[in-house]
């Protein structure tokens, strides 16, 4: 692996946790790779970085089989952990030529934002162009394809549930009527 001067750790002591079979490609003079203190990352955490801006807040935490593709742009905020196998990808392949293979038609870029304590559950994809507002919720198995406001839970059928948690807690005991 080669690491670039864009590469920023906050102090020595907040070097990234990275399991076994974890890998960082980072490809292209442009790329920005930022990580946060305490980031941690379970086994095989992948970063592939291409000429984008790659930035970790504060005490991000990614479970088993995670990975992050970046060409553009993806900021994650602080507080803010990641259930096993979810994927981020802020770009996608162009295909409207049918006469050449997908393969060489390239890329269209947005970019993906987090926000600060958001909770990702296992098995979401999410892709560009996509904001999730802060102290959000993406129910497993969700992919995330439009912007979430904060404050919400996202469930896996696409249903957005534009709540307080506490009051959404609330509603899962039966404290409150629908």
């Amino acid at each position: 692996m080669k690491y670039k001067k864009y590469l920023h750790l906050s102090n020595s002591k907040d070097i990234p946790q990275l399991h076994k079979y974890s890998e960082i490609v980072i490809e292209g003079e442009k790329s920005q790779l930022c990580f946060g203190s305490r980031f941690y990352a379970r086994n095989n955490f992948s970063i592939r970085l291409a000429n984008g801006m790659l930035k970790f807040g504060n005490n991000v935490f990614f479970n088993n089989q995670c990975s992050v593709n970046c060409l553009s742009r993806i900021e994650i905020g602080n507080d803010t952990m990641f259930g096993e196998n979810v994927k981020l990808y802020d770009h996608n392949h162009n295909y409207a030529d049918d006469s050449i293979p997908f393969c060489a038609q390239g890329w269209n870029v947005g970019e993906i934002i987090i926000g600060e304590n958001c909770w990702v559950g296992s098995n979401v994809v999410i892709l560009k162009n996509v904001h999730i507002g802060k102290n959000s919720i993406i129910g497993a198995g969700c992919v995330v394809f439009k912007d979430v406001p904060p404050d919400s839970i996202l469930l896996s059928n696409g249903k957005l549930l534009p709540r307080k948690r506490s009051e959404m807690n609330k509603r899962i005991l039966g404290e409150i009527e629908e």
